[in-house]
């Protein structure tokens, strides 16, 4: 004689204990797809929707309080609502003047003239860290060449000899000159990084060079429909010089775009003075 299963039990099991297929297949020595079909054909659905009802209940009474008789209650709902409403404001602000940069011509840049200004700017702990790899692999150089590597994880004034050295080296990156000899004007613009930031390209302006001489200017639009923006305060436009370009008292530039007077005298095209050698180009005094 087979055995009888109670498929009403089992629905209880299903809808109010909260028993999953497999288990009630396994309480009452069924398939799993018996069960299954039964749920299916018989639309079996769990009951959660009196147990939110059940907890309200039992707090019915004395243990509940009206919330009119909290004081001060509604001046916290208000103050909520404000501060969402601030929320939402400055989410709005701060997309609007995501949309404002992508519009914005230039971006503001600031030329180090100091190693303490550079110091400042990357932090001692960066620098530091520049420092131990650096003698790290002066290490490691001479153990190639047979020498005894030496102490230097506890010796600061290693370190600070290092960091001295790479200050120097990126403040002369901002500042040097060029070889004299080497006669482009170019407007020095910022591009996006890989990182977020911004790099500096450097756009010549010469004839020959991005159709200066269909449309004087036509290079730098053309760098800005590529999201590119000009550098504020203007740098110096004489190549590989990252000075600040000089400006008077009255806003206007010193040196018609350079830094000085020594940087303005390599420019080959000001007051259309043939250079032999270099195009002449009609980009003069961007």
């Amino acid at each position: 004689m087979a055995y009888k299963i109670d498929w009403a039990k089992a629905r209880k099991d299903f809808e109010k204990a909260g028993l999953s297929v497999r288990q009630i297949a396994d309480k009452y020595g069924v398939t799993v797809s018996a069960v299954a079909g039964h749920k299916k054909n018989d639309g079996w659905v769990r009951v959660e929707a009196d147990q939110p009802e059940t907890i309200v209940a039992s707090f019915a009474g004395p243990q509940t309080i009206q919330q009119a008789d909290i004081p001060g209650l509604e001046a916290r709902k208000r103050i909520a609502a404000l501060e969402a409403e601030l929320v939402e404001a400055e989410k709005r602000l701060g997309e609007q003047a995501k949309e404002l940069e992508k519009h914005r011509p230039s971006v503001d840049w600031h030329v180090y003239t100091t190693p303490e200004e550079v110091r400042q700017h990357f932090g001692e702990d960066r620098l530091q860290d520049i420092a131990g790899l650096e003698l790290a692999e002066q290490n490691r150089q001479r153990v190639k060449r047979g020498l005894t590597p030496f102490d230097y994880e506890h010796n600061q004034a290693m370190y600070e000899k290092v960091i001295v050295r790479v200050l120097d080296e990126m403040l002369a990156r901002r500042t040097k000159y060029i070889n004299p000899q080497k006669r482009v004007r170019v407007v020095k613009m910022a591009a996006r990084s890989n990182e977020g930031g911004w790099n500096i390209v450097q756009i010549p302006v010469e004839v020959q060079i991005n159709n200066e001489a269909g449309q004087s200017g036509s290079a730098i639009w053309k760098q800005r429909d590529k999201g590119r923006k000009l550098v504020m305060p203007y740098l110096c436009q004489r190549i590989d010089c990252w000075r600040e370009a000089m400006v008077g008292a009255d806003g206007k530039f010193q040196y018609a775009g350079y830094c000085s007077q020594e940087c303005l005298a390599t420019d080959p095209y000001l007051n259309k003075a043939a250079v032999s050698g270099v195009a002449m180009s009609k980009a003069a005094g961007m």
